[in-house]
C-alpha cells in the first residue's frame, strides 16, 4: 500500500523493510548492487536478469535479506580489489520454468514441419497441390475477379467522400 504514495516504489519499500523493520526475508532484485555483487561473486559476464536472481535467490530463504548485504559487500570488496575469484564456473541463469516449455515447443514445431513438408511432397508427386506452379506473389483467387484495385466502392454512384469538421463547442473556445 506504500507505493501508491507517489515517490515511494518497490525499492523503498523493501529497503524500509530491511533496515526499518528488520525483516531477514526480504531480496531487493531489481537493486543495481545486489545484482551487480551477484555478477561480481558468481563471475558472470553480464548482470543478471531480475526475474533469474528471483529464481536462484529462492534457495537462500528466509535469509535473503542477509545475502543482498553479502551482495552488497561483494561489490564493496571488488572496488577495494579484495574480492576473491569466484570458486565453481558460472552458474547458468534461466528463467523459471522456461527451459522445457522451450524445448517441448521446439519439438512440436519441429515434428509439424516434418509432417507438413512430407504431406506436400506427396502431393507433389501426385499433383494435387493447390496452386502449384504459381510464383511467389501471385494469388490463388477465383478466374476472373478483380482486383481491389480495380473494384468500385461500396456507395452509390454520384456520391463523393467529404472530410468531417467538427464544430468547436463552447467549452473549448479560448476566452480572451
Amino acid at each position: 500500500r506504500l507505493t501508491a504514495v507517489r515517490g515511494i516504489g518497490r525499492w523503498t519499500v523493501e529497503m524500509m523493510l530491511m533496515f526499518q523493520l528488520g525483516r531477514p526475508d526480504v531480496l531487493p532484485i531489481d537493486d543495481f548492487g545486489v545484482r551487480n555483487g551477484f555478477r561480481l561473486a558468481y563471475g558472470l559476464r553480464e548482470l543478471p536478469a531480475p526475474r533469474a536472481l528471483a529464481a536462484f535467490g529462492a534457495r537462500w530463504a528466509p535469509h535473503r535479506s542477509a545475502a543482498a548485504w553479502y551482495l552488497w559487500r561483494a561489490c564493496e570488496l571488488h572496488k577495494a580489489g579484495r574480492l576473491p575469484e569466484p570458486l565453481r564456473p558460472a552458474p547458468r541463469l534461466t528463467m523459471p520454468g522456461r527451459g522445457k516449455a522451450k524445448a517441448k515447443a521446439k519439438a512440436k514445431f519441429k515434428a509439424t514441419a516434418t509432417a507438413t513438408a512430407k504431406a506436400k511432397t506427396k502431393a507433389n508427386a501426385k499433383g494435387t497441390v493447390k496452386g502449384a506452379g504459381k510464383g511467389k506473389g501471385q494469388s490463388k483467387s477465383k478466374p476472373g475477379a478483380k482486383s481491389r484495385a480495380t473494384r468500385k466502392p461500396n456507395r452509390p454512384s454520384g456520391t463523393t467522400l467529404r472530410p468531417v469538421v467538427r464544430k468547436k463547442s463552447a467549452r473549448s473556445r479560448v476566452r480572451r
